[in-house]
């Protein structure tokens, strides 16, 4: 039972992800730069109102994006250089195809939660790394010694 809640809660969220895609094709069908540095930004949850306030947004935070003009056509080129530069490095091997709208859609379906996931907690919590420790402080399993009893 709570893998079908698991399952349709993925659902949901793929399904959210492609319909927030939508409103950003163009009526011929193709995508611009700004397009897709719009989307960045909107999974990012930044400023994404049109194109240059994302560019400046994601540029914000620190990312230093590519030198590309946000009115031309959308590239796998320039989806690799866009996406290596928000951090997450891909590659194309046909780098003047045409980015489609249905390729945007799987993109931010299978990168979007990478894109727009929280930052680590650095309060001091441990993030589970030694086994032993069950999350109160104690770690189980773990006998103390005294330095002079044999081995």
């Amino acid at each position: 039972m709570k893998n079908w809640r698991l399952l349709g809660g993925a659902a949901a969220l793929a399904i959210a992800v492609v319909l927030s895609v939508v409103p950003v094709v163009a009526a011929d069908g193709s995508l611009t730069v700004g397009d897709f540095v719009k989307q960045i930004a909107h999974v990012k949850q930044l400023d994404a109102k049109d194109a240059v306030t994302a560019k400046a947004s994601i540029e914000a935070t620190g990312v230093r994006l590519p030198e590309i003009r946000l009115d031309k056509r959308l590239t796998q080129g320039d989806v690799a250089q866009i996406s290596t530069a928000v951090g997450i490095p891909v590659t194309t091997s046909t780098p003047a195809a045409e980015f489609t709208p249905d390729q945007l859609g799987r993109f931010m379906s299978n990168f979007g939660p990478e894109l727009g996931a929280p930052q680590a907690s650095t309060n001091g919590t441990n993030n589970g790394a030694d086994p032993r420790t069950k999350g109160k402080g104690k770690k189980k399993g773990l006998f103390k010694r005294s330095p002079s009893e044999p081995i």
